[in-house]
């Protein structure tokens, strides 16, 4: 019921009289599968290889969602360039993409490196480095509907947005 119209309903002498107030269904979006997320995995930059791009759908009462995963490398040296990219379809977490940038989580920065919420081309997206750890990422809300994730080890911060630069964030946006 709407705010208010159960009380108002208590308090009348003919509730039976007062319009019946429904609650909107929110319709169930459909999930994309994840051979359609795994397209948009790019295919390695000059010098670096990948491992076959993997993706899962799941669609229960209890879970939906659809994933897509690359590895990319450069060297095999332990200290070597590491990049993985991870797509979700988060269609039922609409409210997280609606929220006000001001409930998300607070910027902060130590001398290990910091976390920010940052917008990339008027996306809303949240930034992670360590130094001690030697990671960064870039976690980046595409269309209302999906996450992207960059994750960079042994490598400079900097570099996320070019890797997001090599994913079509626009079709990737457009796909239902």
């Amino acid at each position: 019921m709407l705010a208010g119209a159960s009380s108002l309903v208590a308090q009348s002498p003919f509730p039976s009289l007062l319009p019946r107030v429904e609650e909107p269904v929110a319709e169930e979006v459909p999930l994309v599968g994840f051979e359609k997320l795994i397209a948009f995995l790019p295919v390695p930059p000059l010098r670096w290889k990948a491992e076959a791009p993997t993706g899962n759908t799941t669609d229960t009462d209890a879970v939906r969602l659809s994933s897509a995963r690359r590895i990319y490398y450069k060297g095999e040296e332990d200290d070597a360039p590491r990049v993985v990219i991870t797509i979700l379809d988060s269609t039922n977490n609409r409210d997280y993409f609606e929220s006000p940038s001001e409930e998300w989580p607070a910027s902060s920065e130590t001398d290990d490196g910091y976390d920010r919420r940052v917008e990339v081309d008027g996306m809303r997206a949240f930034e992670h480095y360590s130094k001690a750890a030697k990671t960064s990422s870039l976690s980046v809300f595409v269309g209302q509907r999906y996450f992207v994730q960059i994750e960079y080890t042994n490598g400079e911060p900097e570099k996320l947005k070019k890797w997001l630069k090599l994913i079509d964030i626009k079709g990737l946006a457009a796909l239902k």
